[in-house]
């Protein structure tokens, strides 16, 4: 999906601080914006969130650009836009028609859990989506929904925790360069094009 997006002229980046850990913003601060712009429109993930939230962020913010208007997810749910904007992501990362085919079979709250966490690996989404979906549909109601995101949020946080400590007990690891090339994805492309022209063009002065 960010390869085709990029494909098109949009600049997707994986940014969750300000260049170092010290500076991480939390998720509950911005999820993903949207810059729109006829000549550079960027789409910015924070790369803090879990995995399987990227993408439903980026069909969020691309749903901005397309009706041309800058904006921040995470913070300003309630607004006309960010629930037009969500609406969308949804339909397209989990269509009507099969969601209606997913039915819990209690509202017991330990139960709810379950379904849910199992519904949303299977396909691949966050727990959190599937909850919001659910509340759309009218299934729970909004104490529970915010109930139950708060549950998967903390559950991923320790997940986190977890797995950080977990590769603190690794020796390696991926490259530093080569994650921070991943997370800057197409604009890598261009700040090569850039140089490889100033260096022909370099050439060519000497050349002459």
């Amino acid at each position: 999906m960010r390869r085709q997006i990029e494909a098109a002229g949009i600049f997707v980046l994986l940014k969750g601080n300000l260049g170092s850990y010290h500076s991480n913003i939390a998720v509950t601060v911005f999820r993903g914006f949207a810059l729109s712009d006829d000549i550079a429109p960027f789409i910015v993930i924070n790369d803090r969130d879990s995995e399987a939230a990227w993408s439903f962020t980026l069909v969020h913010e691309l749903a901005h650009l397309i009706l041309g208007k800058t904006g921040i997810s995470g913070t300003y749910a309630e607004k006309k836009i960010e629930k037009f904007c969500n609406e969308v992501a949804s339909e397209f990362m989990l269509p009507a028609n099969e969601f209606n085919l997913f039915r819990p079979s209690s509202f017991d709250i330990e139960t709810l859990k379950r379904e849910i966490s199992d519904y949303a690996l299977s396909h691949k989404l966050s727990s959190s989506h599937i909850t919001y979906r659910l509340y759309l549909r009218g299934d729970i109601d909004k104490q529970l929904w915010e109930s139950l995101r708060t549950y998967y949020r903390d559950r991923w946080h320790e997940q986190r925790s977890i797995i950080k400590e977990k590769n603190k007990q690794k020796e390696g690891g991926p490259n530093y360069y080569i994650v921070q090339n991943y997370k800057l994805g197409a604009l890598n492309d261009l700040f090569r094009r850039n140089n490889n022209y100033e260096s022909r063009n370099v050439i060519g002065c000497e050349t002459t």
